[in-house]
């Protein structure tokens, strides 16, 4: 058995046909047909049509499937709208040739319409996938997960170009071209799968707990029940982050020790995290969440400390930054 992977489009009817006749000439016939079809070396010549569904698809493929059946073709598949029958004659309803042009000469409308869909999402992605967001890059994993919609984007705004390209040959008369942006299109779908379950194992392995390293409500002269931390490793940073509470008190922690561009991620960081109540201090910000100063964000080297509390920490500050420093 054989898995073969098609790229035809709508536009391309007559070459995928030839090409599923030239198989059969081999012998190699479709078990059955879809994105990823199974094709089998069964020494048998047949004949192939492939037809488009239109409006409701369960209703059009029952009438079409009975429709072929009169002419000894039996249904062997389905991609999208095109739909695929095998008979052992070439004979097929003929009638059936100008509906298929029909709909192939109003395609321009749903192809413009992708395509801007598609484009207005990539556009969207853009900023936001090269954002200095430090919540994005906590693990090699999370990064790559981050650009898997980006890549199925790509992907299918490639399809939608070349059937553009196809649609406009179409309306010329001329032969419907090969184009590389296939394979391109192609490759891109086929990584961004890959890239799925890789990204998960990298983000799973790339977390790990670790005895506590960093302040605790101790340091505060309160209650500390902690004796853990999770830390994260990616190319971009180092993540460490502490919960310690007790029945009174919690005070949350997260250290990023960032590899390059420091300045630049403190700067994204500040603006996303500092409410409208702050206090500029030489290396950060003191700030207020739910209550006053709750909240502390400093620059320490190549460290971004995020430091949010259920107390005041405008006290601890000289504290806080002898530890870390």
């Amino acid at each position: 058995m054989k898995y073969k992977i098609f790229t035809y489009d709508s536009f391309q009817i007559d070459e995928f046909e030839n090409k599923l006749n030239d198989l059969s000439k081999q012998g190699i016939n479709p078990i059955e047909i879809n994105y990823i079809s199974k094709f089998n070396q069964d020494h048998k010549h047949y004949f192939y049509k492939i037809d488009v569904l239109k409006g409701n698809k369960m209703q059009a493929r029952k009438q079409l499937m009975d429709l072929y059946d009169s002419y000894s073709y039996r249904y062997i598949g389905k991609r999208g709208r095109l739909i695929f029958f095998q008979g052992d004659q070439k004979k097929y309803p003929k009638q059936r040739d100008d509906k298929i042009k029909d709909y192939l000469n109003n395609q321009l409308l749903s192809i413009s319409i992708l395509l801007f869909i598609v484009g207005l999402f990539l556009c969207l992605c853009i900023p936001y996938l090269f954002s200095h967001d430090l919540s994005h890059y906590q693990t090699n994993g999370q990064i790559l997960l981050y650009w898997i919609p980006f890549m199925i984007g790509i992907s299918i705004f490639l399809f939608g170009f070349i059937k553009l390209m196809h649609f406009v040959q179409y309306k010329a008369n001329k032969k419907r071209q090969k184009s590389f942006l296939s394979t391109i299109a192609l490759g891109l779908l086929i990584l961004s799968i890959l890239c799925l379950p890789i990204g998960c194992a990298l983000d799973w392995f790339s977390r790990t707990k670790t005895q506590v390293d960093c302040m605790t409500l101790s340091d505060f002269n309160k209650q500390s029940t902690v004796q853990t931390m999770s830390q994260a490793h990616s190319m971009v940073v180092d993540t460490k982050t502490c919960v310690d509470s007790n029945d009174e008190d919690i005070l949350f922690q997260t250290i990023y020790e960032v590899h390059n561009d420091v300045d630049d991620y403190y700067d994204v960081f500040v603006q996303s995290h500092r409410t409208e109540e702050y206090q500029k201090l030489d290396n950060g910000y003191l700030y207020t969440s739910d209550i006053k100063n709750d909240s502390l964000i400093l620059k320490i080297d190549n460290k971004i400390i995020d430091i949010t509390a259920t107390f005041d920490l405008e006290p601890y500050i000289e504290q806080i930054n002898l530890f870390y420093d």
